[in-house]
């Protein structure tokens, strides 16, 4: 994960974790949890 967040320009994970709040207005744990991965925009483009 570490490595991710540092590929990605974050800080730490805790600045990701902030940035993905204030972007889809929750956690990246409730994100996941309401949209199966079928159906997630970011997975969809892969």
């Amino acid at each position: 994960m570490a490595d991710i967040v540092l590929c990605c320009g974050f800080s730490d994970a805790s600045h990701l974790d902030r940035e993905f709040r204030k972007e889809f207005g929750e956690s990246s744990k409730a994100y996941r949890v309401a949209r199966p991965q079928s159906q997630s925009p970011a997975l969809a483009a892969t």
